[in-house]
């Protein structure tokens, strides 16, 4: 595999959660707390977020899809063009 060199460097924080789906919301909330020592940070019926230090997690209660996943990833509209700049480079050298 060849190593290739981008001139942009993304300095932009990216900001992403994962967002579990689970069969009990409550149960599981108690079990990141508890087991885990995360932290409540929101809950609202059926979803709520636990923090431990940097990680956040979304917890969300639905029946048809726990034991699946979904990450949001958000970045600013800065670091959304220097990244379709960097792809856009690496790309072009490849």
């Amino acid at each position: 595999m060849t190593e290739t060199t981008v001139t942009a460097q993304v300095v932009h924080k990216w900001y992403a959660r994962p967002v579990f789906f689970v069969a009990d919301v409550e149960g599981s909330l108690r079990f990141y707390m508890n087991k885990l020592g995360f932290t409540k940070k929101w809950h609202k019926v059926k979803v709520c977020q636990v923090d431990h230090g940097e990680c956040e997690i979304i917890l969300c209660q639905s029946d048809k899809r726990h034991d699946k996943g979904r990450l949001f990833v958000e970045l600013t509209r800065a670091g959304v063009e220097d990244l379709r700049r960097e792809i856009a480079e690496r790309c072009a050298a490849a």
